[in-house]
């Protein structure tokens, strides 16, 4: 359950980032180092909204082998393992893109 909360916070966020282009209170560097803003709220909101997709996602395959049906264990752990990979791929090309946004 808190999977689905914390993946409706990130799409919220990625919405609001796109929304009011408030780097300053929904990025993730100080607003004075970006040269780029556009690029740089259209790499964190795509960011944001990935990562919250695919934690909602996880959640209510959570919630539903909880409460409804169960799920294999072998699908399970596949589905978390793809999650932990997906979070790590994410970060590490986030962070070689958002360099270029910096000076």
């Amino acid at each position: 359950m808190l999977n689905i909360l914390i993946g409706l916070w990130f799409i919220y966020r990625a919405y609001q980032l796109k929304k009011t282009k408030n780097i300053k209170k929904y990025g993730m560097d100080t607003s004075k180092k970006i040269k780029d803003t556009d690029g740089y709220i259209n790499l964190f909101s795509k960011a944001y909204f990935l990562t919250g997709t695919i934690s909602a996602i996880l959640g209510v395959i959570m919630t539903l082998d909880k409460y409804i049906i169960e799920v294999p264990v072998g699908i399970a752990v596949l589905l978390a393992s793809l999650f932990i990979i997906f979070i790590i791929a994410e970060v590490i090309i986030v962070k070689k893109k958002r360099l270029k946004f910096i000076q």
